[in-house]
């Protein structure tokens, strides 16, 4: 007896895709892969340091010198720098092009580092950590088609079992991008009254890891922080895919 072959709308169409937009390595072109095993070996993971200065630690909290810059975040994690060209080639086609399926791959940079911080707090709930996603403004959101924090989040919620809430932190005020604006104080002014806090309940008494695919000066994340912990988050951690 004959067996039926049942091909979806979907099969079709990721068929018709890898037809037409084959997948390559996107650092050297090598055929079935996003990312090669060689090119992978140049990305250098990043060492636990100091979000502010990025002298090096073994608990990813900012310094004693810098800790006046970033007074409400605990913690910080990031994957490697932005300055490596194939993770900016990624983190870029995924937010500016919408290629997602280097998610995991870019979610993976930053796994083991919060795999490790989470693992000194053995024996609490997971009900007592939940991870919150940068917000775009509703602008830049409708324009871009999606918030790429909130897929990495997605992702690192997926990994670690924990809950996401997308209803807490609401980006308010539609800012210039913070990678336009290189001064540090002009970042940390542009974030100035950006976020607003809803649902507050959801956070009380909770670790809150914020994510974002890059880091920079820490003022978006501090300010993120700065709201959560006034609404009674009891810690506030930010982890990113890269640091600029």
């Amino acid at each position: 007896m004959k067996q039926k072959i049942k091909i979806t709308l979907h099969d079709a169409k990721e068929f018709l895709l890898d037809l037409l937009f084959p997948v390559s390595c996107i650092g050297c072109n090598t055929p079935d892969t996003l990312l090669c095993s060689q090119c992978n070996t140049t990305i250098i993971p990043a060492e636990w340091g100091c979000i502010i200065c990025s002298s090096r630690n073994d608990t990813g909290k900012p310094c004693q010198s810098c800790k006046k810059e970033v007074p409400h975040l605990e913690r910080a994690f990031w994957g490697t720098s932005y300055s490596n060209e194939l993770m900016r080639d990624m983190i870029k086609a995924c937010k500016y092009r919408g290629e997602k399926s280097f998610v995991p791959l870019m979610c993976m940079r930053i796994i083991p580092s919060l795999e490790k911080a989470l693992q000194e707090r053995k024996g609490n709930s997971a009900g007592e950590i939940v991870f919150i996603p940068i917000p775009l403004h509703k602008y830049r959101e409708q324009e871009r088609g999606f918030n790429q924090a909130e897929v990495i989040a997605r992702e690192l919620a997926g990994h670690f079992l924990f809950p996401l809430t997308t209803n807490v932190l609401k980006r308010v005020r539609a800012t210039p991008p913070q990678a336009l604006i290189h001064e540090k104080n002009a970042r940390k002014k542009n974030m100035e009254n950006a976020f607003e806090i809803r649902n507050w309940e959801q956070v009380t008494g909770k670790t809150v890891i914020l994510v974002d695919d890059v880091v920079t000066t820490g003022s978006t994340v501090e300010e993120a922080a700065r709201l959560l912990k006034l609404k009674g988050a009891r810690r506030v951690w930010a982890a990113a895919v890269a640091r600029g």
